[in-house]
């Protein structure tokens, strides 16, 4: 389970940071990215139908789905608490627009 965590959280961390986010965005991403959740669990539903994994395997799947998820608010929280997300929303809206997309024809 740690590695599983370490490998999403760090892994998305350090993309975001290469990206040009800042270190608490990019922590609250990788915390946000280890919400396993649905996909998972209907993906070892199907492994244990068809007989690809074990109900041990299974057991411990479902353990670190539940886990992840229930422990990625907390995460997002953590490295980018209310204030700090008002702030940069509040920065955010006041910047110059996007471009509008050019139309394909």
């Amino acid at each position: 389970m740690a590695a599983g965590f370490a490998g999403k959280y760090f892994g998305c961390a350090l993309g975001m940071k290469a990206a040009g986010f800042s270190w608490r965005e990019s922590y609250a991403v990788g915390g946000l990215m280890n919400a396993r959740g649905l996909m998972i669990l209907i993906f070892i539903n199907i492994g244990l139908a068809q007989g690809m994994i074990t109900q041990d395997v299974f057991s411990l799947l479902v353990l670190v789905a539940v886990v992840t998820t229930a422990g990625a608010l907390p995460l997002y929280k953590l490295a980018l608490p209310d204030r700090m997300e008002r702030q940069l929303r509040t920065t955010d809206d006041t910047e110059a627009p996007l471009p509008e997309l050019a139309r394909i024809n």
